[in-house]
């Protein structure tokens, strides 16, 4: 690896750790805290089961030196029941005078395996294109603000990234050497990847079909079956060592489910009354019941979770989701260096290698995966997966072997979507590109992750400690726990009578409305969303005022207004 490699490498981190610092918990982070020390101190590992525990093993592994208090009595195991919301908030509640150090520290500990994704996606780039390439597939990488934004939180979307590029890569390794060696070190990613996130399930079918393929292709379709058991034993062994075989061969009759899925009409499990209720399941029994949370909740049939996108709110998802919020939050720059490398790809097409397949195949899989989710559509992360692959297939046009005018355009676009992605620092969670904002703000696209996720409430106490604030401040902000939390001395908004024009009658004072909140079903901020807002703390939290409020302007500068 070279000096600018290590050097990208070393920026990158910076970054992500100056905003772990500075941002407050979001809702998955307040989760795995409760979740993480269960796994630890009980040996349980049905909180916070609707993602596999590997994340949660790590992220908490740095406070169990720490004294963290937590209330384990609003503990229940019932099938469906999401505890870690209710012990998540006594965490919060019983550790608010280290609560910011508790998460730095959490944070921190993850940021080895994000930067797993970086290496895997160098030396993938490096083999295929040359070096020139792997530089440009790096910088794609670590200058992508869904990565910086989520690489600076306890994520399980980026470090499932990590592992998805880190497996498929010991795959192509695995199929290029045919060693038992090699198709060890396959295994092992696998197990690692499948537990991280559900998610990665994607990838069995891709290492099978790919397996036959590639054995087709070498005229041999059954060579090397022994090495490719190796590797789903290895997987599956390290998938229940992590759960520590917690229900591990449990008949499938025995599972109460509560998705429509697995449940089916009636009984609650679709096989209870059938020959298929007797299979043996290999996987820990909450591996099961946690795939069958996370389909309940992306069915969404009871409209709990409703979905946002373009300023309407509904009941279900819209299918082409993910995609509209590629074009939204991608640089622009970037947009148009996918279209140079389509463009290449398409004149190369007769060369285009089985490894480079892979590379497009992977992500088209995940994002057509989570489209046809589209019972609850509200998070863009969850395609977070399909990123390395794309960082490295978009390398292509800084090949060796590209023309000297392909290679110029392309450094030339990363440039522009570098500054662009800079000029948003560190409110990358909140970024969206330049032409999506021309004529309208950030949050009448997209919400909660997408923009608003209560990262910013640090930012708000320090802006109103920084600026000293005197009179009525009036705050709503995503994670309201969060700002209690903060110190901040505020009110919350009431909804009020308005006057005769319809205009609501609200007290003078400076206002704190995140964007959440902004957008919200009920329309209870509609005024607010007809007047320019006097400033933005961060990338979520809009101030208003109205009458006459004494402050200090002097600090605009430090509150991320832009």
């Amino acid at each position: 690896m070279s000096i600018f490699a290590l050097l990208i490498l070393l920026s990158h981190t910076g970054c992500v750790v100056r905003v772990a610092v500075d941002n407050s918990p979001v809702q998955p982070e307040i989760d795995s805290i409760p979740a993480g020390l269960s796994h630890y101190w009980f040996q349980r590992f049905d909180l916070a089961r609707v993602n596999p525990p590997l994340v949660r093993y790590v992220a908490v592994f740095p406070l169990l030196s720490k004294r963290v208090s937590v209330n384990w009595s609003n503990w229940n195991d019932f099938p469906g029941s999401r505890s870690e919301r209710e012990l998540g908030q006594d965490v919060l509640r019983r550790n608010a005078p280290q609560l910011q150090h508790l998460f730095f520290a959490a944070r921190l500990a993850c940021i080895p395996i994000y930067l797993i994704a970086a290496l895997v996606i160098f030396h993938w780039a490096y083999e295929l294109y040359g070096a020139a390439a792997a530089h440009l597939a790096l910088l794609l990488w670590c200058s992508d603000p869904m990565i910086l934004g989520h690489s600076a939180l306890v994520s399980t979307d980026v470090a499932a990234a990590a592992l998805a590029v880190l497996t498929v890569f010991a795959f192509v390794r695995w199929m290029k050497g045919r060693t038992y060696g090699a198709a060890l070190l396959c295994g092992l990613s696998l197990g690692l990847a499948l537990s991280c996130k559900f998610t990665l399930i994607l990838l069995l079918p891709v290492i099978t079909l790919g397996w036959f393929v590639r054995r087709y292709l070498d005229g041999c379709v059954f060579r090397d079956l022994a090495q490719a058991a190796l590797v789903f034993t290895i997987a599956i062994l390290l998938v229940n060592s992590l759960f520590l075989f917690e229900g591990t061969l449990l008949p499938l009759k025995k599972f109460q489910f509560v998705s429509s899925t697995l449940a089916g009409p009636d009984s609650g499990n679709r096989w209870g009354n059938s020959v298929a209720g007797h299979l043996l399941i290999p996987l820990p029994a909450n591996y099961l019941r946690g795939m069958d949370q996370q389909l309940n909740d992306l069915e969404n049939a009871s409209g709990e979770y409703p979905s946002y996108l373009c300023g309407e709110w509904r009941d279900v998802g819209w299918w082409y989701f993910y995609l509209y919020g590629l074009l939204v939050k991608t640089p622009s720059s970037t947009l148009l260096l996918f279209g140079l490398a389509a463009t290449s790809s398409l004149v190369g097409i007769r060369r285009l290698q089985w490894k480079e397949a892979l590379l497009l195949a992977v992500p088209a899989i995940v994002i057509a995966a989570a489209s046809a989710s589209h019972g609850f559509t509200m998070h863009l992360r969850y395609i977070i997966p399909a990123s390395p692959f794309l960082c490295i297939w978009l390398s292509r046009v800084a090949a060796d072997r590209s023309g000297g005018w392909q290679k110029c355009g392309a450094w030339c676009l990363l440039a522009c979507s570098m500054i662009s992605v800079a000029r948003a620092s560190p409110n990358w969670i909140s970024y969206y590109n330049e032409a999506s904002v021309l004529r309208v703000e950030g949050h009448w696209h997209m919400l909660s992750s997408n923009m608003d996720w209560g990262q910013d409430v640090f930012r708000l106490r320090d802006w109103i400690d920084k600026n000293r604030i005197e009179g009525a401040i009036y705050a709503d902000c995503y994670g309201d726990m969060a700002i209690q939390l903060a110190g901040i001395e505020c009110s919350k908004p009431i909804r009020v009578a308005g006057d005769a024009a319809g205009s609501p009658n609200r007290p003078d004072g400076l206002y704190a409305i995140s964007a959440a909140k902004l957008r919200s079903k009920d329309g209870r901020y509609q005024d607010f969303l007809q007047q320019a807002p006097l400033l933005r703390i961060g990338g979520s939290i809009y101030i208003y005022q109205i009458g006459s409020t004494k402050h200090d302007d002097g600090g605009r500068a430090a509150t991320g207004l832009r």
